[in-house]
């Protein structure tokens, strides 16, 4: 399956290009799952279906993020923005964690209410049939981050993977609703409608949480440092490193600097043209480093 998703784009189809196409799928994929979910749950008087259904809204949402964030990636900083646009993806997926929480308190409510006070379902076979439709759009639509991210190395995509398996899930939940209803009259609407809601608020939460961690600042990604610090520990004219700082500006714009200890007995005009050889070797790994020069006395 993955060999054929990812067959579909050209060996130099760009980064960024195959990030839009992922987005503007999800989409078309998640909007029209919610058209389908909330019929359904209308159709059978559902609380779960959609409470879910908004969900995929949502998701509709990110996917527009998405789209946006990747387009961005080829525009060209400014005087205004001198190191891109890429964390406009964590403000909004930040705006959009604080959707997804609303929405799942919201449905909360109501799904309590319907414990409280349950109404019965009027399930019928086509909305079975539209659940499962709904699951097969949502695995296919998984399967496609999980290609696009392996082949780009994005990040980004690789969570949303992880998001959309969650989402197969939640679906399958609301479908064994629906069965139960109709082949055992048991109604679990209320239950499963709380339980939905709260894998959405978990969802908003940790999606706010991730954004306002990486727009306040963490601590470098690991595999960052390790090229960083692999780089400089391949020449043998280092002798050391100190006061390494990274920025992170967003999908491929990560910016750091380090202070590296050259032995007094090496020119000067051999250091900067190391510093120059690692520099250019570390952009063509993605991370703009400049380099400042420290002698030691070799001992």
């Amino acid at each position: 399956m993955n060999t054929f998703l990812l067959s579909i784009f050209p060996a130099g189809m760009k980064h960024n290009n195959i990030g839009l196409y992922v987005g503007c799928t999800g989409i078309l994929v998640n909007f029209l799952i919610f058209l389908i979910e909330l019929s359904a749950g209308l159709a059978v008087n559902s609380t779960s279906l959609m409470a879910d259904s908004f969900h995929n809204l949502i998701d509709a949402g990110f996917s527009v993020g998405t789209a946006a964030a990747f387009l961005l990636i080829g525009k060209p900083a400014d005087n205004k923005h001198p190191f891109g646009f890429g964390r406009s993806e964590y403000l909004l997926s930040f705006c959009m964690g604080i959707g997804l929480t609303a929405i799942g308190i919201f449905f909360g409510r109501v799904s309590l209410e319907k414990i409280i006070d349950p109404e019965p379902m009027l399930v019928n076979g086509t909305a079975i049939i539209t659940m499962m439709l709904a699951i097969v759009l949502k695995l296919g639509y998984s399967l496609l981050n999980r290609s696009c991210a392996e082949k780009i190395a994005s990040i980004a995509l690789k969570a949303n993977y992880w998001e959309t398996i969650v989402d197969v899930f939640t679906l399958l939940t609301a479908l064994g609703s629906l069965a139960a209803a109709k082949f055992a009259d048991i109604q679990l609407d209320g239950i499963l409608g709380i339980v939905i809601s709260g894998v959405i608020i978990y969802s908003g939460a940790k999606i706010m949480k991730k954004a306002a961690d990486a727009l306040i600042g963490e601590s470098p990604n690991p595999a960052v440092v390790n090229t960083i610090t692999t780089n400089l520990i391949s020449n043998k004219y280092v002798a050391g490193w100190h006061n390494l700082v990274v920025h992170d500006y967003g999908l491929n714009k990560i910016v750091a600097s380090v202070h590296v200890e050259f032995p007094t007995n090496v020119s000067f005009a051999t250091v900067h043209h190391i510093m120059a050889d690692i520099e250019r070797s570390l952009y063509e790994s993605g991370i703009e480093v400049t380099i400042h020069p420290d002698p030691i006395k070799k001992t």
